[in-house]
């Protein structure tokens, strides 16, 4: 059976004179994740051109720790 009683309803605050106030946060669950992927994109690739720089240079020899 379907409980449609506003006053269980989540993220509704009820006064003592039974006037309602509705609380939501939409969108900030969104911009979170967007900005730690553009994070994530801007920090994996900061290193690349001074990578493309060692490679061309010859000094590649294989996986070392000093790249």
């Amino acid at each position: 059976m379907l409980d449609l009683d506003p006053k269980k309803i989540e993220g509704i605050i009820w006064d003592e004179g039974g006037k309602s106030e509705a609380e939501s946060t939409v969108g900030v669950l969104i911009e979170m994740p967007t900005e730690f992927a553009a994070s994530f994109s801007l920090a994996a690739s900061r290193g690349i051109v001074e990578a493309d720089g060692f490679m061309r240079a010859g000094l590649y020899d294989g996986w070392l720790l000093h790249l």
